[in-house]
């Protein structure tokens, strides 16, 4: 396991132990959707670097949730989750550099928002419905 992967599993178990696993789920998403504004106010000051830091950001906390599954609890849940994670961080990494970036960043950032508030649900959260 990376120094990454383990930093965001360590942030997600000390979350969960603090309020809980489905609030634990939710803080991780909010902090995801705050790296996607972060790297779209990033995009508005041409800062390629930080865009990337951002993204990378989210990548790691998206690595945290998906190393957090639970196969024993529920084997095609997690499976599907998996792929989930999978397929956001390399359309997140597919999209750096290109010259809509912001709008498939937009894109990805939505999903996640309808995620994070799925879990709310659960939760008994209040939903999310800004992206910044």
């Amino acid at each position: 396991m990376s120094m990454q992967m383990a930093f965001a599993a360590g942030a997600y178990r000390q979350a969960a132990t603090t309020v809980g696993p489905l609030r634990a789920v939710v803080m991780v998403y909010d902090e995801i959707i705050t790296s996607f504004a972060r790297a779209d106010r990033a995009l508005d000051g041409n800062n390629p670097e930080e865009v990337y830091r951002q993204i990378e950001r989210a990548t790691t906390l998206l690595r945290g949730l998906r190393s957090a599954l639970d196969y024993r609890t529920d084997e095609g849940f997690a499976t599907q989750m998996e792929k989930v994670y999978t397929r956001l961080i390399l359309a997140m990494h597919a999209s750096f550099g290109k010259t809509d970036a912001r709008e498939r960043y937009g894109k990805l950032c939505l999903g996640i928002v309808e995620l994070r508030n799925a879990w709310a649900e659960i939760g008994h959260l209040p939903p999310r419905e800004e992206t910044n």
